[in-house]
C-alpha cells in the first residue's frame, strides 16, 4: 500500500511541476501572440480611421490587460503547481487548491472547442493543433493531480485503520 501511496505522490509531485511550466508557457504564448498578432489585428478596417495616439492608447491598453491577465493566469498554475508539490511532500497545503484544480480544469476543457471555430488559414492550422494538444496535457495532468490527491487520501486513510 506504501509504494502505491508513493506512486501517486510522485505523480502529484511531476503534475505540479507540469502545471507551473504550462504556467510559464501560457504566458509565453500570451507574449508571442501580442508580439506577432497585433500588427495583423491593427490593419483591420475597422482601425484604419484612428489616429497615431489613438493606436497607441489601444496598444497601451492592450498590453495592460495581457499582463494583468498574465500574472492571474501565472498565479493560478503557482497556486495549483506548489500546492500539488507540498502535498506531495507532504507539507502543508491549501486545501482550496483543489477546487481551483476543478475550476481551471473545467475551463481549460471548455477552451478547447475555441481552437477549432473559425479555422481560415490552413497554415494555423498546424499551429492551433499544437496549442490544442498542450491545453488538453494540461488538463489531463490537473485531472491527474485531483483523483490521484484522493486516492492519496483514502489509501492513507485506510491504512490508519
Amino acid at each position: 500500500m506504501q509504494e502505491k501511496i508513493d506512486h501517486l505522490k510522485h505523480n502529484i509531485y511531476v503534475g505540479g511541476i507540469g502545471v507551473i511550466l504550462m504556467g510559464f508557457w501560457s504566458m509565453a504564448k500570451i507574449l508571442i501572440s501580442i508580439v506577432l498578432g497585433f500588427a495583423d489585428y491593427l490593419k483591420q478596417p475597422e482601425f484604419e480611421t484612428l489616429t497615431e495616439d489613438d493606436i497607441t492608447a489601444v496598444i497601451i491598453v492592450v498590453v495592460i490587460v495581457m499582463a494583468v491577465f498574465s500574472v492571474i493566469l501565472i498565479f493560478i498554475h503557482l497556486l495549483i503547481g506548489l500546492n500539488a508539490i507540498r502535498f506531495a511532500k507532504g507539507k502543508k497545503y491549501r486545501k482550496l487548491f483543489l477546487v481551483v484544480v476543478i475550476v481551471f480544469l473545467v475551463l481549460q476543457v471548455l477552451g478547447i472547442p475555441s481552437y477549432f471555430t473559425n479555422i481560415t488559414d490552413d497554415d494555423a492550422l498546424d499551429s492551433l493543433i499544437a496549442a490544442a494538444l498542450v491545453d488538453i496535457t494540461l488538463i489531463f495532468i490537473l485531472g491527474d493531480i485531483f483523483v490521484s490527491v484522493f486516492k492519496v487520501k483514502k489509501l492513507e486513510k485506510n491504512r490508519e485503520e
